[in-house]
């Protein structure tokens, strides 16, 4: 490990046996070592971690994983994930396609963002917005 990794581990309280494992769980699945690091070198990214492990698969069928580092860099990652998982299908229904939700999601905030725009959508339409600008 280089000395920027050891610092990044200590100044996020990460221990070396929990990177290591989180590093290899996250290689297997075809991760690179910069999109591994920039999920895992962070504030709060273990439950993040653990969710994506846990829902890889399903995730992987719609998202890249390229999306998937960019949606799991951010606080609150992991909810962000699994109100994807919750919400896509409501969403396809009323127009957003797969690119929509992710850009939607990789925003911060995204998982409140994804159930804000499902809980105002009518509203919005009423008022003139379309789906882009939504």
């Amino acid at each position: 490990m280089n000395k920027k990794i050891l610092e990044k581990l200590s100044k996020f309280e990460i221990s070396q046996t929990r990177y290591q494992e989180e590093y290899n769980q996250l290689s297997n699945p075809g991760f690179e070592e910069k999109q591994i690091n920039k999920m895992i070198l962070r504030t709060s990214s273990k439950n993040t971690i653990q969710t994506l492990v846990q829902y890889f698969e399903k995730l992987n069928e719609f998202i890249s994983h390229k999306d998937l580092t960019r949606i799991s860099s951010k606080n609150g990652g992991g909810k962000t994930l699994l109100k994807i998982l919750t919400c896509r299908k409501n969403l396809l229904s009323i127009g957003f396609n797969d690119h929509d939700i992710i850009d939607i999601a990789s925003n911060k905030g995204g998982s409140k963002t994804l159930q804000t725009v499902i809980d105002l959508y009518d509203q919005l339409i009423k008022i003139g917005f379309t789906n882009q600008d939504i």
